[in-house]
């Protein structure tokens, strides 16, 4: 009887100490595998941040040209305003009644 129990408790107390053994490999094996998931979303963050950099840069350029081109277009509009002005001008000064004008003479 003293044999039997020997051998379950040196049985039992291996399969403990192996539990117990196997438990940390496992939880060392489970952060491992959680470092190397992280890793990679990291890797891919790092491809998508720089893309958007680079779609960033495109974007930036495109709205200085589009800005640029407006100012042009703006300082074009304002030289057509004064110059449709002075013919407006002009014209009203030159059709300007005079004195002995009728009606209709206009």
């Amino acid at each position: 009887m003293q044999e039997i129990l020997i051998i379950l408790a040196t049985a039992g107390g291996g399969g403990f100490f192996g539990w117990l053994f196997s438990r940390k490999k496992q939880h060392a094996e489970v952060i491992g595998a959680e470092i190397d998931n992280d890793v990679k979303v990291i890797e891919l963050w790092k491809g998508w941040s720089e893309h958007l950099k680079e779609e960033i840069n495109i974007m930036q350029d495109k709205i200085n040209k589009l800005t640029k081109r407006i100012e042009e277009l703006e300082s074009e509009n304002r030289a057509h305003m004064a110059t449709i002005e002075k013919l407006v001008t002009k014209s009203h000064g030159k059709n300007k009644p005079t004195h002995n004008a009728k009606r209709g003479d206009i």
